[in-house]
């Protein structure tokens, strides 16, 4: 699987967590202490999300930060 390819699931992963919480975009950017319009662009692909996205997001969401990897390896 090529680094794009990763990229994509592991945002995929993120949105799908996101969803599944039922939080806002806009609640969860405050939380990650992340511009909205920058978070939406990640969340879309439009921008990569970094490690400490990451971090944040899983923390925000009581998850792990590997479970953001499933799939994007290998």
């Amino acid at each position: 699987m090529d680094a794009l390819r990763r990229a994509a699931s592991v945002t995929a992963n993120v949105r799908d967590a996101v969803y599944a919480a039922g939080v806002s975009t806009t609640t969860l950017a405050q939380a990650a202490d992340v511009p909205s319009d920058v978070l939406d662009a990640r969340l879309d692909g439009r921008e990569e999300l970094t490690i400490a996205d990451l971090v944040n997001v899983g923390g925000f969401l009581r998850l792990q930060p590997t479970s953001f990897l499933k799939g994007a390896t290998s």
